[in-house]
């Protein structure tokens, strides 16, 4: 790209970055802060008692706890600087966010995608559902920025070739959440440059030190307990009723619809879309068990790898499709679903939730008949196939 365009490009993604900003402040519901009034108090995003009550439990939970990098960093500025646990809380979302957008970027170049697609997937991961619902305000997006930034890190030291920092971010990454081991499988197979030696240091070596500190923790019978007793339990509320059981279909489609739709049409071009594939597969399944699906960010967590993955295989085509009677019938029979069965249980905020579906099936269909995802570059491919698989 020329400087005249990268700055073009750039100012697009962070105008992009400032409307997520916006969402946040003023969506009704715990992301203006921890106001259960209508009103909203700007104040909250500094300061409020709720959020020191939230951070005491997070450092005694004997579970939570031992994700001790983000409650560190929040300790570290409220002892050395005074800074409200709130504010440290979304001062730090925010910075975890712009560093995930720079790193989305070099990833991208680094699995050989194109500078012209970058301002498409920079946007597509802003305006996806759990990042522009989930960047401040309530716990339960508590280390997700932090995680999502140590894998972005993981997967460009990988790509890179350097093995020790490779292992120190991974272990960083388990830390802020376990959940990161999902990531084993595709880095036991992703880079086929480093031999498969100190590929398996990478994905062994952390996971012992987490166990580690698991074992060495005063209190690990109260994280087994957690384990045997709620851990693996979250489905009996997936799927309690009907609404519930359409709630949970519904974060299914509008997570994984997209991405699915993508890499099934160019799994016989790299063997890395097939990898993605089964590691989305496996964290639905893990989160259908252990975790609410309606908390979207759960199923986000491998999608992380799709982003950086656009530029290889879409190639922007302004031909215009016709469109068919029954594409318009299925569209307007889905919406009109989302907007009379799809009931949210996220409080004030169902009808924000519920018209964000909507749009994004919209989205979905409109981008499939406006951009042509049949258009590849022959040489690209085989390159990347050469390099990689």
């Amino acid at each position: 790209m020329s400087l005249y365009q990268k700055f073009d490009a750039n100012f697009i993604i962070y105008l992009g970055f400032g409307f997520v900003i916006l969402v946040n402040i003023f969506l009704p519901g715990y992301t203006n802060g921890f106001s259960l009034d209508p009103s909203i108090d700007l104040y909250e995003l500094i300061s409020n008692e709720n959020s020191v009550v939230i951070y005491n439990d997070r450092i005694s939970d004997p579970v939570f706890k031992k994700r001790i990098p983000f409650t560190k960093l929040q300790g570290f500025l409220n002892e050395a600087f005074k800074i409200p646990y709130q504010l440290s809380f979304n001062f730090l979302n925010l910075i975890f966010l712009v560093f995930c957008l720079d790193l989305l970027k070099k990833n991208f170049f680094l699995n050989k995608g194109s500078g012209k697609d970058i301002l498409f997937s920079s946007l597509l991961f802003l305006f996806y559902m759990p990042i522009i619902f989930a960047f401040s305000g309530y716990i339960c997006s508590y280390d997700d920025f932090l995680q999502y930034f140590l894998i972005f890190l993981l997967f460009n030291q990988y790509l890179k070739g350097n093995i020790i920092s490779s292992i120190i971010i991974f272990f960083a990454a388990l830390l802020v959440r376990e959940t990161s081991l999902i990531f084993i499988y595709p880095l036991l197979v992703w880079n086929k440059k480093i031999n498969i030696s100190k590929r398996l240091l990478i994905c062994v070596l952390p996971p012992i030190g987490l166990l580690l500190v698991f074992f060495f923790s005063s209190d690990s019978a109260d994280s087994v307990s957690f384990l045997t007793t709620r851990r693996f339990f979250a489905w009996q509320s997936n799927f309690s009723n009907a609404n519930r059981t359409i709630e949970s279909v519904v974060c299914y489609f509008l997570i994984l619809a997209f991405p699915i739709k993508v890499l099934i049409r160019y799994i016989r071009k790299n063997n890395r879309y097939k990898f993605l594939l089964i590691l989305i597969l496996i964290n639905t399944v893990i989160v259908s068990i252990t975790g609410l699906v309606k908390e979207t960010r759960l199923l986000f967590l491998p999608l992380l790898l799709f982003f950086p993955l656009l530029g290889t295989f879409i190639e922007v085509s302004f031909k215009r499709k016709k469109f068919k009677l029954i594409e318009m019938a299925m569209l307007v029979t889905i919406c009109g679903f989302l907007l009379v069965f799809y009931h949210p249980t996220i409080g004030r905020s169902s009808i924000v939730y519920k018209t964000y579906s909507v749009l994004a099936i919209l989205f979905s269909y409109f981008f499939g008949k406006f951009y042509s995802i049949d258009i590849i570059d022959e040489n690209k491919t085989q390159a990347i196939k050469a390099n990689i698989t």
